[in-house]
């Protein structure tokens, strides 16, 4: 929902240009952004469960970026996502990668919609096939695991990442997500 892009420095974080686009799109957009809340309470609650401490960090974090930015603030009262990341994706595979600008503590939440079957997801460093298919949710540490979402599924497949960039984390003076 937002970025920060290549800038250091909270001046620059502000809504991506798919989210605002035409008034038309920005209405459709926020719209869409409403109609997600369960998934981002969801989300919220399985980052709450396996990393109760990284939980109460992103909360700072969102917070900060509450006080700090007005229009931030605003939108974050239609979407309840501590993440301020989020994508939908169409029917596209993934090839192998790691999240390089997610911190290597924070989490890539995945969940799986439409009407497929198919489309596993690979972790590679552990060797690891997981079922990916409507309903499911799938937690990793995207920038540590380096993984696929194999394409091999057939019918209408939406994927939606949860997120968090380092650089996000760095602008709010949060360092907790990279201390090991």
């Amino acid at each position: 929902m937002f970025s920060n892009g290549e800038f250091k420095g909270l001046d620059k974080i502000v809504p991506t240009s798919e989210y605002i686009g035409t008034g038309k799109s920005y209405q459709a957009t926020t719209t869409l952004v409403q109609q997600l809340q369960p998934v981002s309470y969801r989300v919220n609650a399985i980052l709450k469960h396996i990393d109760p401490d990284h939980h109460t960090e992103a909360i700072k974090v969102r917070e900060r970026l509450c006080h700090s930015y007005p229009g931030y603030a605003a939108l974050a009262t239609i979407d309840p996502l501590i993440y301020e990341g989020r994508e939908i994706i169409w029917n596209r595979m993934s090839g192998l990668h790691t999240d390089t600008q997610d911190p290597p503590l924070g989490w890539a939440i995945l969940t799986g919609f439409g009407d497929f079957k198919g489309g596993a997801a690979w972790i590679k460093p552990l060797n690891l096939v997981i079922r990916y298919e409507p309903g499911d949710v799938l937690a990793i540490r995207g920038r540590v695991l380096a993984h696929e979402v194999r394409g091999d599924f057939i019918r209408q497949r939406i994927t939606i990442p949860h997120f968090t960039h380092s650089s996000v984390w760095r602008a709010v003076g949060n360092e907790s997500v990279f201390i090991k």
